[in-house]
């Protein structure tokens, strides 16, 4: 179904054809030169259809691992990352189908296990070894152009809400234009802190020999936030400090903290747009004004920036990959912000989770009542 983008030939894969005067479209596959792509055409293409009419779907400009956006006749496409590989092709129709499903999975870790039909046109893919998510996952993943649905492993029988088509084009359209740092902020108090609090925290992290430049630099009284960002850019700008420093915190990015629960289900979405995914999986955190289409915004950012990909989501927790790592500095700086603003039980300060992030491709956010 699809090419590296780096392939000897540059070609594309899939013709868009438009089935019906409604709008439906289905996808051709073919290999044609990339300039052919822009006669590819369907008016008004949102990228996504829902309902039984199956789901013109493809991964939109910034994909999974963008590289770099392109404007197509009636729509918007793009190159993304599936399976390992970048490619640059028009999704398959959507897979509604038991039986189609189990093809599709035919030849991967998930052969042979049960599937099932969910609510809300999810597919439930059962039995699957809770030590072997991110392989199972992968499998589904690499599924993805066949199926048309993302994959995202729940809880079993936490698939509660059953979105309609208008409920998901209106999560898409916010998703697209909503701010979530303006729903979703770090609740912190930034308490002043005199000498001897800067004494006490400098001392605990850095060491004793980092005291009177810390003084110095910062002239107290101060705030907590000014406080851990003098820490993040002192350890950022000293190699030798900040692996002595860091030391103990590498639990907070990897799979190794991931939570595996005893039983679990992977479920396939009816659609390839993983933002979409807080419509059908509950996180704790997004109950709150405004919770789930900034956690559909933010997605959405994390994917288009980091590569990031949603493998799990446990009620309180998500498990992300990445398929890049922020530069030090204020690009991981402001990462880590966003993270704790929606992980707020996630234990560590911000300039811990900021060096974990440069150094680890898994992302575990936790928030519990």
């Amino acid at each position: 179904m699809y090419l590296p983008r780096n392939a000897a030939t540059p070609i594309s894969v899939g013709v868009l054809t438009c089935l019906s005067s409604s709008g439906m479209c289905g996808w051709v596959a073919a290999a044609v030169p990339r300039r052919a792509d822009r006669r590819a055409g369907c008016q008004g293409l949102a990228g996504i259809t829902h309902g039984f009419r199956g789901e013109a779907a493809v991964l939109e400009p910034g994909g999974i691992a963008p590289t770099g956006p392109r404007r197509w006749a009636g729509g918007d496409g793009s190159g993304g990352y599936v399976g390992g590989r970048y490619y640059r092709a028009w999704m398959a129709p959507r897979i509604d189908d038991i039986g189609d499903i189990a093809t599709a999975l035919r030849g991967t870790t998930l052969q042979g296990h049960p599937v099932e039909e969910g609510p809300g046109h999810t597919f439930v893919v059962e039995e699957v070894d809770p030590g072997r998510l991110l392989d199972a996952w992968q499998a589904a993943h690499r599924a993805m152009p066949i199926t048309s649905r993302w994959p995202v492993f729940t809880l079993p029988g936490v698939l509660g809400h059953e979105p309609e088509a208008d409920e998901l084009a209106d999560l898409d359209q916010v998703a697209r234009t909503l701010d979530p740092w303006s729903v979703y902020r770090r609740y912190r108090r930034d308490d002043v802190q005199d000498q001897g609090g800067v004494e006490r925290y400098v001392q605990t992290f850095l060491g004793d020999d980092m005291v009177t430049r810390a003084i110095e630099e910062l002239t107290p009284p101060t705030t907590s936030a000014a406080l851990q960002r003098w820490t993040y850019d002192t350890l950022i700008a000293d190699g030798q400090l900040a692996s002595r420093a860091f030391s103990g915190s590498e639990y907070l990015v990897g799979t190794a903290r991931w939570h595996t629960p005893p039983q679990v289900q992977l479920v396939l979405l009816p659609t390839t747009s993983q933002w979409l995914a807080p419509a059908w999986v509950p996180y704790f955190e997004a109950d709150r004004d405004n919770g789930i289409p900034a956690l559909a915004a933010a997605i959405r950012q994390w994917e288009q920036r980091w590569g990031a990909a949603l493998i799990a989501a446990w009620g309180t927790m998500l498990q992300f990959t990445a398929q890049r790592r922020p530069q030090p500095g204020p690009p991981a700086w402001e990462l880590a912000g966003q993270q704790l603003a929606v992980g707020g039980s996630l234990q560590c300060e911000q300039w811990q989770l900021a060096m974990a992030l440069t150094r680890g491709d898994a992302w575990f956010l936790h928030d519990r009542p």
